[in-house]
Order: C-alpha cells, then sequence, then structure tokens
C-alpha cells in the first residue's frame, strides 16, 4: 500500500489545454470553427450543438445550464429514462449519449498539448514534474515513500509522463498480469482503455504499443503535438475473447447516475479505497469537490472507517472565491481538520510545496 496518494482532478490537466467541465462546450465550439475536427467526428460535435439548441424548451420550465457538458448529458440520460425529450426520440437519445463520450474524449484529444523539443515529444511539464518526485521517493527504498495517483481525468497527460520515465503504467486493473510501474488508478476510465463485448473484460493499449504502430514525424517546426491514441482505439489491433476488440474509450460519462457504468470498473474503485484506508498523506490537486459528486464523498468516507493516522491533508485549488475551500471544510471529518491545509495554487505550483514538505521530512 501507498502512504502518499495523489488525488488529481480536471484542474490539474488543465495548464495541460484540457478544459475544466464548465468550459467544455467552449472549447470544443472552438475547435469546430477553427476546423480542427474532421470527417465523422465533424458530424458528432454539429449533432451536439444542434442537441443543445432544440433542447432549450425546457427554460421554459426550469434553470438547466445547457452550456456545462455534465448537465446536457444528464438532461439526456433523464430524458431516455422517462422517454420524453423535446424534439428527439428514445432511440436518438441513445445514440447521442455515445455521441456524447465521443465528443468529450475528441475535445480532450485536441486540447491537450504536448511540448516538442529537438524533434522530440515530451511529458508535460507539470505532470514531469509529479512523476520525478515520486520517483525520487520510490528510489529512497522507503516504505513510506510509496506514492499512488487516484484520478478521475480521462485524458493520457500523465500517462505519458509515467511512460516517459517508467516505462510502464499500473493501472491497477484485475485482470491484467505482470502490471508494472507506479500505481494509477483512473476512476472514470480512460482513453486509452477498452472494453471486450464478450466477456466485460477491460484491456488497455499502452502508449509503448501506440508508438510502435505509429510515429510522430516532420516535428522541426512544431512547438506542441496532440497525441490521437483515442480516435486510433478502435484500430488498435487490442484482442480478448479470440476477437479483435473493436471498441472505442471506455470512459465514465460525467453525469449523476454514474451505478451501472462503475460496475466493469468497480474493482479499482475497491482498490482505490484500499489504498485511502492505508494513506498517510492525502494531496488532492485540481479536484473541486463538486456537490454532485456524491460517489467521491462516499468513497473517502468509507475508506476512512478504521484508516490508518493521516499526517496530511493538503488540497490545492487556485480558486479565490473560497467556494472549494468551503466544500472541503464542510466535507473533512473534525479528526482530520488538523492536518487540513489549503493552498490557492495551482497543479503546478503544488507539486513544489509538496516536494518540499517530503524531501525535508525524508518522506
Amino acid at each position: 500500500m501507498s502512504k502518499n496518494i495523489f488525488i488529481l482532478g480536471a484542474g490539474a490537466s488543465k495548464e495541460a489545454g484540457a478544459p475544466l467541465m464548465d468550459d467544455f462546450l467552449d472549447k470544443a465550439k472552438d475547435l469546430l470553427d477553427l476546423d480542427k475536427i474532421k470527417g465523422e467526428y465533424k458530424k458528432d460535435f454539429d449533432r451536439i450543438f444542434k442537441t443543445i439548441s432544440d433542447l432549450k424548451p425546457i427554460h421554459y420550465a426550469v434553470k438547466i445550464d445547457l452550456d456545462n457538458i455534465e448537465n446536457l448529458f444528464a438532461a439526456l440520460e433523464m430524458g431516455k429514462l422517462l422517454d420524453k425529450i423535446p424534439n428527439i426520440s428514445k432511440e436518438e437519445a441513445e445514440s447521442l449519449l455515445k455521441t456524447i463520450k465521443r465528443f468529450i474524449f475528441i475535445t480532450l484529444e485536441k486540447t491537450i498539448e504536448f511540448p516538442v523539443h529537438s524533434e522530440k515529444v515530451y511529458p508535460n511539464e507539470n505532470y514531469g514534474a509529479l512523476v520525478k518526485l515520486m520517483k525520487e521517493l520510490d528510489e529512497s527504498g522507503l516504505p513510506q515513500n510509496k506514492c499512488s495517483v487516484i484520478t478521475f481525468n480521462y485524458d493520457l497527460a500523465l500517462d505519458y509522463a509515467l511512460n516517459s520515465y517508467n516505462s510502464s503504467v499500473n493501472y491497477g486493473l484485475p485482470e491484467i498480469k505482470n502490471q508494472r510501474g507506479p500505481l494509477l488508478l483512473k476512476l472514470h476510465g480512460s482513453s486509452n482503455w477498452v472494453k471486450c463485448q464478450v466477456c466485460g473484460k477491460i484491456s488497455f493499449w499502452s502508449l509503448s504499443e501506440f508508438f510502435g504502430k505509429y510515429q510522430y514525424l516532420f516535428l522541426k517546426d512544431l512547438k506542441f503535438v496532440n497525441l490521437d491514441l483515442a480516435s486510433k482505439l478502435i484500430s488498435s489491433g487490442l484482442k480478448c475473447c479470440d476477437k479483435e476488440i473493436k471498441s472505442e474509450p471506455y470512459i465514465v460519462p460525467p453525469t449523476w447516475s454514474k451505478t451501472e457504468y462503475y460496475r466493469d470498473i468497480s474493482l479499482i474503485w475497491k482498490r482505490a479505497a484500499l489504498e485511502l484506508s492505508e494513506a498517510e498523506n492525502i494531496f488532492i490537486c485540481g479536484y473541486s469537490l463538486r456537490e454532485s459528486d456524491l460517489f467521491f464523498r462516499y468513497l473517502f468516507g468509507l475508506s476512512s472507517i478504521g484508516a490508518s493516522r493521516i499526517r496530511r491533508f493538503w488540497v490545492f485549488d487556485p480558486d479565490e472565491s473560497d467556494i472549494v475551500y468551503n466544500r472541503f471544510i464542510n466535507f473533512i471529518a473534525p479528526a482530520i481538520e488538523k492536518k487540513f491545509r489549503f493552498e490557492k495554487k495551482r497543479f503546478s505550483e503544488a507539486i513544489n510545496i509538496i516536494r518540499n514538505e517530503l524531501i525535508k521530512n525524508d518522506y
């Protein structure tokens, strides 16, 4: 078990270019307007924005912010459940839910940037700094220095950093043998995960396998590139049950109704609960603890029963309004309050603060 747990939300990937849920649709519309979305995916994007327009009649009854991707997905799921969506049939609603997933992973693929130096693709600087810190602590050989990451992000920015420094990533997928490297638990799925349609097993296309099949050339004049693994995943050649898996990324959509999606990766959540129960230092970066995210609240609460002594419970978020601070201060129990520290810092600033604390204390 790891004594140091890093919990990462969308804010951690924001500095690499990823949008937050609140501005996801704006970033996607910018991509569409700049003609960066091609082929079938362009039809998906056009369809999403048409759907938003079709759902405008909802505003006559209640205030629902359809410019938020989470609200849009929730409205479609509820409409499908009730078989009642303005201008949209139940069959079309089912299809739209799949379209939104493609909309999400393509937007992430097109917005997250990886720096290029001397014609070589490098990890995002902030994730690279986190991996270096984890590696430095791990190489000390002390059990209390072991680190794990729990993330709600679908993107591959951290995966690429881990791959660059450790050559492998351990996703904790129960049916995948010989996983090595630091533990990276992706609670909402990942842009490089696929689900076998026969047995339901979750597999992944490693970055080393991806680069073994595709090479990035002609980088001389580029400062950044986007990794297009997610859009190529359907042609990865991954096999299960003696069949090639023809599947798009397995991601848990941003909605209140997550239970049916979590069944496939319930063992990942159980592993996260076990890791949290043994953690002494918990560092949360870029995760705003939205009121609607009951799953994490219960995950942490149930994991804390019989948990080891928490030394540090630190949260980093640049929010100046104190909304995020108040969410956390109302969330944690009195036993943790003395260990709680809130810093109005970005992810890039958090890593140095954490590093100075852990290295200083020989942790």
